[in-house]
C-alpha cells in the first residue's frame, strides 16, 4: 500500500543516451521541470547499469539544509571509507582532499538528485573527477571547467501521458478511458508527479471516475492551460481540499515541519498521537500518492515539490504553532529514550536542530533540555568542536533567559573546557570563571569540582603551576568532604576521583617530579583496576599517562609496556579513540627507530584516520609529518633513539 507504480513507456531514447554516456564514464545532467521524471530516469540508469561499475551505482537525495561537508561524508560512507569529519560546520575543502586519497582506484556511479544548487554540485564533480556523476536538477547548472553532457527531459507526449494515468490509477487502456484521460493529461501539463496525484483522487473515490475529474480540473482553473502555464501549488490545493477526510491537510502540513522530505514512521507516529489523531491516517496520504512508504514501512518519503508544498501549507496554517511545539516536544521525547543511540542522531540530525531550533523561539528549556543532551553528545563524540560552541552558545542564552542557573553554569563549562580542548586558553578560562562563580553560589559539589579540575588542568604549564595546585587541591578538599559525609556511591564521584589523580600526575610532569606523577598514576590505576565493570573506559587515559612517566624516567621497555595496554585495553572498552591514537603515535615512532617500518606505518596511519575522525586537524597534520619522516632515508639511518614527541 502506497507503493509508487513507475510508468516508464516513453523514456527509451532518453534512457540509452544516458546509459551510453555513463557506461563510457562521462557524468551527465538530466535537467526539466520539476516532476517531469527526472528521478525516476535516473533511477532506472542505475538499475541497468549497476554491473557496469567495479564500485557500483550509488544515489543521493539533496535536500534543504544539507551542507556540502554532510554531502561529501555521506559519499565516503556509502564507500565504506569512515571520515567522520565534522559534520555541520567544518571545513568542506579539507573534508573533500581527505576522499580524494581514498579514490585513486575508484569506479563508481553516483547520483545527486534534485542538485538544484550549483554550490553543492560543482566542488563535488571538480573535486571528485574520479567518480562518474549523474545529476537530476530543475536548474541548468552550467560551468566551463567541467565535461558534461546535458540531458533535458520534457513532459510525454499527450498520448503517452494519458496511457501513465491510467496506469497509475489502475483503469484499463481502452478508448474510452484514453481520451477523457488525454483531456486530464492535457490540463496536467502532461507533468507525471500531477498524473500520478490525480489518480489518487481516482483511487481513493474522492473524485468518482475521469469525465468527473475532467470537470473537477476544470473547476480548479485548468481548463485549456499550456505547459507551464499553471500552478502545481493550486493543483494541489485543489487536491487537499477535496482529499477525505479532512484531516489529511493536517498531515501534509505536519511533514512540512520536517526539513528532510524522508520521515520516520516512529517519530511521526508519535507526533500524530500527541495530537489525538491516529496513526491510520497514514495511509490517506499514500493512498492520495501523496508519499511513499518504503519497502519495510519504516519510512516514508516525500516527492520534492509535494515536500516544498507541504511546509508552504506549513508555514501559512493557522495551527502552525501548535504543529511547531508538537513537533519539538516529540523530539524531546525521542531524545530522552534513545540519548545514546549515535547513529540514529546522525539520521535526525537536521531534524533535532529544527526542533531545537523551536524550542530556542521561546527559551523552552524543558523541550530544549534533551534536545541539547543529544546535539552536544553527538557533536562531542565527533569533536565538532565549532559546531558544539556554536550550540551551546544558543543555548546558553534560552537558559539566561529562563533563570536556569544550574544549566547556565553546565553550558558555561562545557564550552570553557572545548575551548580548553582546541587551544584557547583565554576564552576557555573566563568561561571556566564565570561557571565556576555560578557553581560557588548554589553549592554544587559535583560541579564545584569538575570545574576546578578544568581550570587545574587550564593552569598546568610552567607559568601557572601554583595556581593549578591551588584549584587541584580545592577540589580533593571538597571530594573527600563529600564522600565523607555521603560515601562514593554516587555514579559521579569515583569517575571524578579518578580524572582529579589523573589531573594531579599531568601537573606533577609537568613540574618534573616524575615519581610523585606516578604515584597519583598509581592510585588512579589502582581504582580503575578494582572498580573495572564501573569505570573501565578512564584506564586507557591511566595507562597513557604511567607509559609518559616511564619514558621520562628512562624506562623505555615499561612504557611500551603501558602503550600497548591502551591499545588492547582500548579495544575492549568504550573509550575515546584519541587515547588509543595517542599510544599508536608514540609505538610508531618506536617501531620505526627499532626498524620495523611497515608497523610504524601502519600505527601512524591508523592514527591519522582517528585524528582525522575527531577533527583535530594540528595533529592530522604532525601525523602526516611522522608519516614523511618514517618514510625518508635519513630517517633509517638515524643510529639512535631521538626523543618522542608525547602528544596529549
Amino acid at each position: 500500500m502506497g507503493g509508487r507504480l513507475i510508468y516508464f513507456a516513453g523514456r527509451e531514447q532518453e534512457l540509452e543516451q544516458v546509459q551510453t554516456a555513463v557506461e563510457q564514464r562521462q557524468s551527465v545532467l538530466i535537467t526539466g521541470l520539476g516532476g517531469v521524471g527526472k528521478s525516476t530516469l535516473a533511477q532506472k540508469v542505475l538499475e541497468t547499469s549497476v554491473h557496469h561499475f567495479t564500485h557500483g551505482c550509488e544515489a543521493l537525495p539533496i535536500y534543504s539544509g544539507l551542507s556540502l561537508t554532510s554531502l561529501i561524508v555521506q559519499i565516503a560512507q556509502k564507500l565504506g571509507i569512515s571520515l567522520s569529519v565534522p559534520y555541520v560546520a567544518a571545513d568542506s575543502t579539507k573534508v573533500l582532499d581527505e576522499l580524494r586519497l581514498y579514490l585513486a582506484d575508484i569506479d563508481l556511479l553516483c547520483l545527486l538528485d534534485n542538485a538544484d544548487k550549483i554550490g553543492l554540485v560543482q566542488p563535488l564533480l571538480s573535486g571528485l573527477p574520479e567518480i562518474t556523476w549523474l545529476v537530476t536538477s530543475r536548474r541548468q547548472l552550467y560551468w566551463p571547467a567541467f565535461d558534461l553532457l546535458h540531458v533535458e527531459l520534457l513532459p510525454p507526449e499527450t498520448p503517452i501521458a494519458a496511457r501513465m494515468l491510467c496506469h497509475y490509477a489502475r483503469l484499463s487502456v481502452v478508448n474510452e478511458n484514453l481520451l477523457q484521460a488525454q483531456q486530464v493529461s492535457a490540463r496536467l501539463g502532461n507533468l507525471p508527479i500531477a498524473l500520478h496525484t490525480a489518480a489518487g483522487l481516482l483511487n481513493t473515490g474522492d473524485v468518482p471516475n475521469l469525465e468527473a475529474l475532467v470537470a473537477w480540473l476544470d473547476e480548479q482553473g485548468m481548463a485549456a492551460l499550456q505547459i507551464g502555464e499553471w500552478d502545481m501549488t493550486t493543483f494541489l490545493d485543489g487536491v487537499v481540499g477535496t482529499a477525505r477526510p479532512p484531516e489529511v491537510s493536517t498531515l501534509l502540513e505536519l511533514c512540512g515541519v520536517f526539513a528532510k522530505p524522508r520521515i520516520g514512521r516512529f517519530i511521526y507516529t508519535a507526533i500524530l498521537h500527541s495530537l489525538d489523531l491516529p496513526e491510520q491516517l497514514m495511509n490517506h496520504l499514500a493512498n492520495h500518492s501523496l508519499i511513499r512508504w518504503s519497502e519495510d514501512n519504516a519510512f516514508f518519503e516525500l516527492h520534492p515539490l509535494i515536500h516544498e508544498y507541504a511546509n508552504l501549507r506549513w508555514q501559512r496554517s493557522s495551527a502552525k504553532e501548535a504543529l511547531h511545539r508538537h513537533f519539538a516536544l516529540c523530539y524531546a521525547e525521542y531524545a530522552r529514550q534513545e540519548r545514546e543511540n549515535g547513529e540514529l542522531w546522525q539520521e535526525e540530525l537536521v531534524n533535532l536542530y529544527q526542533a531545537a531550533d523551536i524550542a530556542l523561539q521561546t527559551a523552552d528549556w524543558t523541550i530544549l533540555h534533551p534536545l541539547w543532551r543529544a546535539i552536544t553528545g553527538y557533536l562531542w563524540f565527533r569533536g565538532e568542536w565549532q559546531a558544539y560552541r556554536e550550540f551551546n552558545e544558543k543555548c546558553l542564552l534560552a537558559v539566561r533567559q529562563r533563570g536556569e542557573s544550574y544549566f547556565e553554569g553546565r553550558i558555561l563549562n562545557e564550552i570553557g573546557y572545548v575551548y580548553l580542548e582546541t587551544g584557547e586558553r583565554e576564552r576557555a578560562q573566563d568561561f571556566l570563571e564565570q561557571a565556576k562563580t555560578i557553581y560557588d553560589k548554589l553549592g554544587d559539589i559535583e560541579m564545584q569540582v569538575r570545574i576546578r579540575r578544568h581550570l587545574g588542568i587550564l593552569y598546568t604549564d610552567q607559568e601557572g603551576l601554583g595556581q593549578a595546585q591551588h584549584f587541584l587541591a580545592e577540589a580533593f578538599t571538597l571530594l573527600h568532604s563529600y564522600m565523607k559525609a555521603h560515601g562514593d556511591g554516587d555514579n559521579w564521584v569515583l569517575p571524578t576521583l579518578i580524572f582529579l589523580y589523573h589531573a594531579q600526575a599531568g601537573w606533577a610532569m609537568v613540574k618534573g617530579d616524575y615519581d610523585l606523577a606516578q604515584g597519583y598514576s598509581q592510585q588512579a590505576l589502582g581504582l580503575c583496576r578494582a572498580h573495572y565493570a564501573v569505570v573501565n573506559w578512564l584506564l586507557p587515559m591511566i595507562e597513557l599517562c604511567l607509559g609518559d612517566i616511564f619514558y621520562k624516567q628512562g624506562g623505555l621497555a615499561t612504557a611500551v609496556v603501558h602503550w600497548r595496554e591502551v591499545i588492547v585495553v582500548g579495544q575492549k572498552t568504550f573509550t575515546e579513540c584519541r587515547v588509543v591514537a595517542a599510544a599508536q603515535v608514540r609505538l610508531a615512532q618506536v617501531s620505526a627507530y627499532e626498524g620495523r617500518r611497515n608497523q610504524a606505518l601502519y600505527l601512524a596511519y591508523t592514527a591519522h584516520e582517528i585524528w582525522t575522525q575527531s577533527g583535530l586537524y594540528d595533529k592530522v597534520g604532525k601525523t602526516e609529518q611522522l608519516i614523511q619522516t618514517i618514510q625518508s632515508p635519513a630517517f633509517l639511518q638515524a643510529p639512535t633513539l631521538p626523543p618522542l614527541e608525547l602528544w596529549d
